[in-house]
Parts: C-alpha cells; sequence; structure tokens
C-alpha cells in the first residue's frame, strides 16, 4: 500500500457506465459513488473523493456561470458591483449599480425577484434593437447568455464591452419589456378583460375584436416596420392577429383547465389577467417520455386549435407557472449545489426551504391534471373548440372559390352580372391586391374559372380590367363546399356570406365621379315629379344651359332606354316621358350623390327649386299676358 497525489476525473470514467436514464446530479453521483466502492473493493485502494471534480462537465460549466452571475451583480465581496459602459455615442461613460436584486422596469420589480433567485435572473442590453446598433457601428455583438462562460475576469470584460449598459431583469420583467404587442394598452385592456365565458357565448364577437385590434396595433406601428415584397401590410397584419389569436386561446386553456383568475401557484404574485404572457406550460413528470413519448414545448403550439391544446396538456400533465418559477424549477444543478454558488448557509437554507415550498405546490396543481386525465381516459369529457376554422391552413383557396360563386351567382341576380374582377374579389374579402393572384393559376387549371376578355367599360363607369366567370365545375365544387361549411359551421358561415353580401354591395356604390349625363338624367327626373308641361323649355331653364345642350345627349338617353319621344312631336322635343328603367336608373345616381356628395346635391336641389320657381313665375305671367 502507498499513498499518491494523483487526481482521477470519474466524470469521465462514469461515462463508460453513462445510461440515458440520468438525468440529475443526485443520479450521477449515484453511479459516481458505485464506481468508487468498486475500486475500493476489487483493488483494495483508499480512496478520498473531492465532490465537484465527480460532477459531469456540463454540471460543472452551469455551476462556474451561476458563479460568476452571482460575482457580477454581487461584487465578490457581497457589498455590490458597479460596472462602467461606454454610452451609445461610443465617447461618454455610464456606471451601474448591481446590488443583487432585479431592477425591472423603470427601477421596479413587483415579485421581489433578487440574488436567491438566481437562474431567474439575467442581463439585459438597455439600448433597443442593441445588435443592429453594434453591428452597424462595426462592434462584435455577444448574447447576454454566453458573456457568463470561461472565469469572472473574462465574464467582466465581455459586460464591460456592452454598449448603452445592460440591467438586471428577471424573467417576467424581460418578458414585460419585449413583449410590445401585449402591453398596446387595447390589446392588454381587451385580454384583461376577456373571459371564457365571453369567448364560449360570442366567439365571433371575439373574433371581429381581435381583428380590429390587430388593425389598430399595425396602424400604430407601422411607421417601425420595413414593408417590401416579402413582408406586404397583409402579411404583417396576419402575423399580428395570429399573436393576439395566440394569447386568446392561452387565456382560455388556462381558464377553462384551472379556472378563472388563475395565480402561478408557486410564488402567487402573477395572474393571468395582468401577466399572461409570463406563464409557461411545466411538465410534471418527466417519467412520460422515457417510453419513447414526444415531449411538446407548447409555447410553439398555440396555433393549434384549442381541442387540441387541453387534450394534450392534460395527456403530457402539464401545468402553468410564470416564466421565474418555471426557471428555478428547471434549475436542477442550482437547487442541488446551492451552497456551493452562494457560499453563505442563511441563503442555502432559503432556497432549500423554497424548493420545499415549490415542490408541494406544483404536486397540489398536478392533481388536477390527474383529475382531467382520468376523465380524458374514460371519454368522460367533451372538451371545447370555440376557434375552429371554417377553412383552415392551405384552404383559402376554396374561400376564394365560395366568394367568387356568390359574386356570380348569388349577387348578381339583380344586376344579372355573371362576371367578377380581381378588384372585386379582393374588396369583398377585405385582402390585399395580391390576393387573387395567389390563386388565380390553379383556378384556372383546375377548372373552375375561364378568362372572358378584358372589360372597358361598365354601369357607366370606365375601366380597364380583365373579367372572369365561374365554370360549371366550378359551381359544382363551390356548391359541394358551401354544403360541407354551412353543415359544420351554419352560424358562422351565415355571418361570412353576410358580411361578404354588405361588401359586395359597399363595391357597387363606391364613389362614382358623375358625368354631365348622369346629371342631365336627373334633371329629367326632377322634372318628371314636377309634372311641369312645355319640357324642353323647362329643362333649359332650370338647369341653366343653352338651348343645344339636351341634343348633346338626347340619342344615349333614347339608345338606353331612358326616355321615349312622342313621335309627332319629335322634331319640337316638346313631349318627352321618362320610362322606369331611366326613373330607377335615376334614383340609383340620387342614393350615390347623396351618399358621397350629399352637401353638392342639397346645392343643386336648391338651385334647381329656385330656378324652378322662377320658370312658374314667368310662366304664369305669361299666361296672365295672354
Amino acid at each position: 500500500m502507498y499513498e499518491t497525489n494523483q487526481f482521477i476525473n470519474l466524470s469521465e470514467i462514469s461515462l463508460l457506465y453513462h445510461d440515458k436514464s440520468i438525468v440529475s446530479e443526485s443520479m450521477w453521483q449515484t453511479v459516481c459513488r458505485a464506481i468508487i466502492k468498486d475500486l475500493r473493493e476489487e483493488f483494495d485502494l483508499n480512496i478520498r473523493t473531492k465532490r465537484y471534480d465527480s460532477l459531469p462537465e456540463s454540471t460543472r460549466q452551469s455551476i462556474r456561470n451561476y458563479i460568476n452571475l452571482y460575482k457580477l451583480i454581487l461584487g465578490v465581496d457581497r457589498s455590490g458591483n458597479i460596472i462602467t459602459y461606454l454610452d451609445r455615442n461610443f465617447e461618454t461613460e455610464i456606471k451601474i449599480y448591481y446590488d443583487g436584486t432585479c431592477q425591472g422596469i423603470k427601477g421596479y420589480c413587483p415579485f421581489d425577484i433578487d440574488y436567491k433567485f438566481l437562474p431567474a435572473l439575467s442581463f439585459d442590453h438597455r439600448l433597443e434593437r442593441y445588435k443592429t446598433i453594434v453591428k452597424r457601428e462595426g462592434y462584435r455583438y455577444i448574447a447576454p447568455k454566453t458573456m457568463l462562460g470561461g472565469s469572472f475576469n473574462g465574464a467582466l470584460v465581455k459586460m464591460k464591452s456592452q454598449i448603452g449598459g445592460m440591467d438586471l431583469r428577471c424573467g417576467n420583467c424581460h418578458t414585460f419589456r419585449h413583449h410590445k404587442l401585449y402591453y398596446f394598452a387595447r390589446i392588454y385592456n381587451f385580454l384583461k378583460l376577456l373571459s371564457i365565458k365571453n369567448i364560449d357565448k360570442n366567439t365571433s364577437h371575439v373574433l371581429y375584436s381581435v381583428n380590429l385590434l390587430a388593425k389598430q396595433y399595425f396602424e400604430h406601428t407601422k411607421k417601425d416596420i420595413k414593408l417590401s415584397e416579402k413582408n406586404t401590410p397583409a402579411q404583417v397584419l396576419s402575423r399580428i392577429r395570429n399573436q393576439i389569436s395566440r394569447l386568446v386561446k392561452k387565456k382560455y386553456v388556462i381558464e377553462y383547465i384551472f379556472g378563472e383568475n388563475y395565480l402561478c401557484p408557486i410564488c402567487e404574485k402573477v395572474n393571468i389577467n395582468d401577466h399572461l404572457t409570463c406563464f409557461e406550460a411545466h411538465h410534471t413528470n418527466e417519467a412520460l417520455f422515457e417510453n419513447g413519448l414526444q415531449k411538446i414545448e407548447f409555447g410553439l403550439y398555440y396555433t393549434k386549435s384549442i381541442k387540441w391544446l387541453i387534450k394534450n396538456l392534460i395527456a403530457q400533465e402539464c401545468i402553468y407557472v410564470c416564466r421565474n418559477c418555471h426557471t428555478m424549477i428547471t434549475a436542477v444543478n442550482y437547487n442541488e449545489n446551492a451552497l456551493t454558488i452562494l457560499r453563505n448557509e442563511i441563503d442555502t437554507l432559503y432556497v432549500n426551504n423554497f424548493y420545499d415550498n415549490l415542490y408541494k405546490k406544483v404536486n397540489e396543481k398536478r392533481d388536477i391534471i390527474i383529475h382531467w386525465k382520468s376523465l380524458l381516459k374514460n371519454n368522460m369529457n367533451t372538451f371545447p373548440n370555440p376557434f375552429l376554422k371554417m377553412f383552415d391552413y392551405g384552404e383559402s383557396i376554396y374561400s376564394a372559390l365560395i366568394c367568387i360563386y356568390y359574386i356570380c351567382e348569388i349577387f348578381s341576380q339583380d344586376t344579372k352580372k355573371e362576371f367578377f374582377i380581381a378588384e372585386e374579389l379582393n374588396y369583398i374579402q377585405e385582402k390585399s391586391s395580391s390576393y387573387f393572384k395567389q390563386y388565380k393559376s390553379n383556378l384556372l387549371d383546375l377548372e373552375y374559372i375561364q378568362y372572358e376578355k378584358r372589360l372597358l367599360q361598365y354601369r357607366g363607369f370606365g375601366f380597364n380590367k380583365d373579367i372572369y366567370k365561374i365554370t360549371f365545375e366550378g359551381i359544382l365544387k363551390a356548391k359541394e363546399l358551401i354544403e360541407e361549411r354551412s353543415g359544420g359551421f351554419p352560424d358562422e358561415f351565415k355571418e361570412l356570406v353576410s358580411h361578404w353580401e354588405h361588401r359586395n354591395r359597399k363595391y357597387n356604390a363606391r364613389k362614382q365621379r358623375l358625368s354631365a349625363f348622369d346629371i342631365v338624367l336627373i334633371c329629367i327626373y326632377f322634372i318628371y315629379n314636377k309634372e311641369i308641361d312645355f319640357f324642353m323649355n323647362a329643362f333649359h331653364y332650370i338647369i341653366d344651359k343653352e338651348n343645344s345642350y339636351f341634343s348633346k345627349h338626347r340619342k344615349k338617353l333614347l339608345n338606353l332606354e331612358y326616355i321615349t319621344e312622342n313621335q309627332e312631336t319629335a322634331n319640337s322635343f316638346k313631349e318627352i316621358n321618362i320610362t322606369p328603367k331611366g326613373i330607377t336608373r335615376a334614383e340609383e345616381l340620387i342614393s350615390l350623390i347623396k351618399r358621397d356628395y350629399f352637401r353638392k346635391y342639397q346645392k343643386l336641389i336648391s338651385d334647381w327649386e329656385k330656378r324652378y320657381d322662377e320658370y312658374l313665375m314667368n310662366h304664369n305671367k305669361k299666361n296672365l299676358k295672354k
């Protein structure tokens, strides 16, 4: 027997015995102790162990990072730390004092997080869009997570190189600062007041509010958005709408499983009404995934239906906790090595008590999930699905085809207009100008629509557009889709068609520039209602034009069958009658001019009334003289 000072790295030796089921430090230490026991018994060796050296490299690196962070935010002597940075102008210096507490937003953290909750703390650049700024100036960008690796002096040098300085924030405050959409006042208030009862009672109103809020937020932020062909306003608006919808789904799911006004079960300081974005799904039973079950990170899956989310959250035994507490739960290395990191027995005792209470509270909430899971296994519960989409991802072409069918076959029954143009479809669907282009080639290839010709004029106003018609195959397919969608979503489909009809009327009644011909027809209609004899004299006097003015428009009025002439007196143009078709067209024009040019219409009619009165007075004087 002899003694040696040779060090043996058991973490490397234990890799030979490594099993995938080893997921924590305590399990790793069990393996190391077994190896040491075998060496002692088989080779009669007297081995003294150093606990830190028996840990795997990843664990030791994690501990080093925690120690570096602890020193940076409290200083080596635990009295605080001052770090000097260059300001944004790259000339003046700014000094930031760290005392181990979260600096929050504008110096206030509502969650009372300090150095004892070390995993929940991280550095955050003060400058917005920091990465873009430093790269523009030729500086190298260093992510805050990578600064803590290596030695303490190396981490301090990296910290000092950050332009504009860095604040110490907890995970929840970090979310507050960067989730600007949620903290847009109107969206925040909408989500705060939203409840599961509101969604179930009036889903369509909630969807309408989401669309409206998305437009308002887009208008508020469009100055800061770089638009391009690959990033069009419609695409940006769609992304904003999806982000709001995800938050609505998240609140619905939490309230459905755990009830209204849900609090983080661990810290009890975060609630879903005020801090919805802080909540994260935590898997309470890691043993479920040892048999090949895929672990779902639910933060990436809020595009799925509510029914899918509820089922999978229950199946994977998840509860919702705030970001700070979730970080503490998953920080196994900090929990098991708190004394090594903090080097203070009182602080370590506090951390150990915190984790003891943490696991108790997690298990209490897990009991709720286990109850739901038993109901799910016995098929004793049916889950709601309020936001199930009528047209799922990739089915927008069906929505376009149904809308085309309604434009050509239903909405046009009065006008007998059996065609549509791209501008009309885009307007009714409330989409960008490129909407129809996305589906045009597919619709033509499938022979659901066909190209007709280039239209130069329609209904009295001119344009230069390609027109299309829906084919017989398109009509059959559209009817099949209508039957399917109206059966599965009766209320939503009726509301959608009603909205399309409203948009169609609005499109057909858009502002038109009334021509001189339109004014002549309206004046004829005005005289017709006055029942005046001697039409030609009255017309020219009231409209205040020369005597040849009517003859300029006479031929067109006759061709369109808006007026008729008495053949016996055709040369004198004295007896002219407006037809029912002319009356209808005149009334359409009057409704348009009333809506779009109401003041001009009032002035026009007022002038005509005055001239009409003058005409009657002059006409009566002539009759008296006779």
